[in-house]
């Protein structure tokens, strides 16, 4: 369960947040945190431990989750654009009409995440560990997204329209 103090601070905004990660080696624990519809953008999450935390409707942009624990957390309609997403643990992380653009989850383990109708547009894919044809192939655009190569041609091959651009519009 999520410290209440975590919580609290986290609560008051990201900017004391941020200012109290930066007082402290305390790595943050909200495991089972409800953070639906929070805006969140720039908040250094680094390592914090996120298992099974609702971000659903929450703003992430721009958020430090490096190396952060996010497995079976939720982020169903979330913004994570530009979010630092590398070395991250999100195995069975539900990303369900998530904006994910421009994020990075180089390095990150996205065992079992789901990223139904997805936005990646422009996102950092390559060397993403157990990412897999599967889970790419549910996602709604992956236009100028970075793919290992070898995801890269199955995803030329049986769905070339997920690589296509789309007008901001319909993003």
């Amino acid at each position: 369960m999520a410290k209440r103090e975590h919580l609290q601070i986290l609560l008051e905004g990201v900017n004391l947040w941020n200012q109290w990660r930066e007082e402290t080696k305390e790595l943050p624990d909200l495991r089972h945190a409800d953070l639906r519809g929070t805006n969140l953008k720039g908040a250094n999450l680094q390592g914090a431990r996120l298992a099974y935390a609702d971000f659903h409707g929450a703003d992430l942009s721009w958020a430090n989750l490096t190396h952060a624990q996010c497995g079976w957390a939720e982020f169903g309609n979330a913004i994570l654009i530009g979010a630092d997403c590398r070395h991250a643990f999100f195995a069975g992380a539900d990303f369900r009409d998530a904006n994910l653009s421009w994020a990075d989850f180089r390095e990150a383990d996205l065992s079992w995440a789901y990223l139904g109708n997805a936005e990646l547009w422009r996102t950092f894919l390559s060397g993403a560990r157990h990412l897999t044809i599967d889970q790419l192939l549910k996602v709604n655009n992956l236009h100028g997204a970075q793919l290992d190569k070898s995801l890269l041609k199955i995803i030329q091959k049986k769905s070339p329209h997920l690589l296509e651009k789309k007008t901001e519009s319909s993003l």
